[in-house]
């Protein structure tokens, strides 16, 4: 099963945000209102980000371990690259998130405009 990345669309605020690993209910953090989930598949970039992070602390214990300033200095350097790699990331997740609550959105209202014609 591939990871997945959750975001949340509050209807009420018209606003999407990354959902927290450790939120157990579905609710906007503007408006406390009730939100939607929705799922993103992860792709290369957010892998890339989890190895970047392992690299970082790596080097750290390398830096700990050997006293080497080169080691602290590389995970300075991988630190940064996976802050802009984790913007990216997101980024590139709440555009696809928006894409579907465009797509969605029209679909249920067409759907309602059916329903009370009929």
């Amino acid at each position: 099963m591939p990871t997945l990345v959750k975001f949340l669309y509050c209807p009420k605020c018209k606003d999407i945000r990354p959902k927290a690993w450790f939120s157990i209910s579905d609710s906007c953090m503007s408006c406390r209102g009730p939100a939607r989930r929705i799922v993103i598949p992860a792709t290369g970039l957010t892998y890339v980000k989890y190895a970047l992070w392992v690299l970082v602390m790596a080097l750290v214990a390398f830096h700990l371990k050997l006293d080497d300033r080169a080691y602290l200095w590389g995970a300075i350097i991988a630190l940064v690259v996976a802050m802009g790699v984790a913007y990216v990331d997101l980024l590139r997740g709440e555009r696809r998130a928006r894409a579907r609550i465009r797509m969605t959105s029209a679909d249920v209202e067409t759907f309602k405009r059916r329903r009370w014609v009929q």
